[in-house]
């Protein structure tokens, strides 16, 4: 009787330890399937954080360069103001006066030209 109960409970313990290992593979799996899916999910939040990054740079050179230009314009419109005044000193209100008219005209190309700056051939004003 006692080599029967051990039989039995060897065989009791021998099917918990089947049960126990069956039960927990499906757990694995599933945690394997879920760490694969965040491996993915990661390698594309990688990527898409480097394409942000690289879209930032590209940005930050575009508002350089319109910093760069609006700078150029407020100096434009200084010499532009002194050219007036310069035209207008001149005589170019008080009647016909070529140098006062020709004063002025450079003075709105010179501007013309640093408005220019900076832009592609295709916008550049002649």
């Amino acid at each position: 009787m006692k080599e029967t109960t051990r039989l039995a409970l060897a065989g009791l313990g021998a099917a918990m330890l089947v049960l126990a290992a069956s039960a927990s593979s499906p757990a694995e799996v599933d945690l394997t399937q879920r760490m694969e899916t965040l491996e993915l999910d990661l390698e594309k939040a990688r990527q898409k954080v480097t394409g942000l990054s690289e879209e930032v740079a590209r940005t930050g050179a575009v508002l350089d360069r319109l910093q760069k230009w609006v700078a150029a314009q407020a100096e434009g419109a200084k010499s532009l103001s002194a050219t007036l005044d310069t035209s207008e000193q001149q005589g170019f209100t008080a009647g016909i006066n070529f140098t006062s008219r020709e004063t002025l005209l450079a003075g709105w190309r010179q501007n013309l030209g640093v408005m220019a700056q900076g832009l592609t051939p295709a916008a550049k004003v002649d």
